[in-house]
């Protein structure tokens, strides 16, 4: 099967309107350097609220995004349950106490009775052996009376446990700020943060927005060039046309490692007290490391071969001409340039891979009649 060909219009060798390229001059420019973090942000103060109580939840007074102050209740549990264990510690209590008393009047019985039988040995009217067992009742009062004051702290420990908790059958926020999550409804079943191993049952999370932070990631070769209390603009990917201004808190100093590439996490305070950033927003932190003024051009009108860098200037005949230049500074879009090239000078901004053939197409247009080669 034969394979049809197609040419383009400079190979049949018709001329090629070179005003079709785009053009730009050689000017002065702003030539800019940043240094971009990728991270996301969070409020800088969050608290995850716990409660100091076990127990059942019977009232939740707050939903996620509420704006709470500090004081304010959140959650109620269910008392019925802790008031049991109060009226139980407090029975337990006057039972104790009780003891207690009969415990002291049982040793001051024990103890006229060892003086009385003391003294009637002392007068040849009691034996030895009355005498000890005088001596032992004494001292198992005594130690009876040790007990029960031992055990009415035990119980008066449970009482003031039990009445805490039952104070703590309220929850109030820790501080001012918002209810960025909300972790339990009502009958969920809640165990204390001071008891027990688990470190209890968190409830929700306040955090205060109106000063965030971006947490983001900084190449190695990169990090040293920002420094604390620098100025960034973040602009975060929900809100492409919006930018916050932020300031560099910290970089800290322990390296991460992602598949072999070491970032460095940095930390920037931005204010919100107009509520557009919200926690977990992803973007991007910008960072101006070097500016100034000079003469040069875009990089999209520079052509790279090997270690040569090369230009398509315009000539005065409006033809481009292959002419090799000097790179100075290079910038994030902007390129110094030192020679090759001079201020107003024309030149072909991102030009065709086929320039050049275009070129040849025209020149071989003009040797069949066209207007005579240059």
């Amino acid at each position: 099967m034969a394979l049809s060909s197609c040419s383009s219009p400079w190979e049949k060798g018709e001329k090629f309107d070179f005003s079709t390229l785009e053009r730009i001059s050689v000017e002065n420019i702003s030539l800019e350097r940043t240094v971009v973090a990728y991270g996301s942000i969070e409020p800088l103060v969050q608290v995850e609220v716990k409660s100091e109580a076990s127990g059942l939840v019977s009232e939740v007074l707050v939903e996620k995004g509420d704006n709470v102050v500090k004081g304010q209740e959140l959650i109620r549990l269910d008392q019925k349950l802790l008031n049991s264990r109060l009226n139980q510690a407090l029975a337990t209590k006057t039972s104790s106490e009780a003891s207690l008393e009969s415990s002291k009047l049982e040793l001051e019985s024990a103890r006229r009775n060892m003086s009385r039988t003391e003294e009637l040995v002392d007068k040849g009217f009691g034996t030895a052996e009355e005498l000890l067992q005088a001596q032992e009742r004494f001292k198992r009062a005594e130690l009876t009376l040790k007990i029960q004051e031992a055990n009415l702290q035990e119980v008066l420990e449970r009482v003031n446990e039990a009445q805490e908790e039952l104070n703590n059958a309220t929850i109030y926020a820790p501080a001012d700020g918002t209810v960025l999550n909300l972790l339990i409804e009502e009958g969920s079943a809640v165990s204390s943060a001071t008891g027990g191993m688990g470190g209890g049952t968190s409830l929700l999370i306040v955090g205060d927005m109106q000063t965030m932070k971006f947490l983001g990631l900084v190449d190695e070769t990169e990090v040293s060039t920002v420094e604390e209390g620098m100025d960034c603009n973040i602009q975060v990917q929900s809100q492409p046309d919006s930018t916050f201004k932020g300031k560099l808190y910290r970089g800290y100093p322990m390296g991460i490692d992602y598949g072999g590439i070491i970032n460095y996490q940095i930390e920037v305070r931005i204010d919100n007290s107009e509520y557009k950033l919200l926690p977990k927003m992803t973007g991007e932190a910008r960072f101006t490391v070097s500016e100034f003024e000079t003469i040069g051009l875009p990089d999209t009108a520079l052509i790279f071969e090997d270690s040569k860098t090369f230009v398509w200037k315009i000539d005065e005949k409006g033809t481009p001409k292959r002419t090799l230049v000097t790179v100075g500074k290079i910038g994030d879009e902007n390129v110094e340039i030192s020679s090759g090239v001079s201020l107003g000078d024309e030149v072909v901004n991102r030009p065709p891979a086929d320039l050049e053939m275009k070129l040849i197409g025209s020149r071989s247009g003009r040797g069949r009649g066209g207007p005579s080669k240059d």
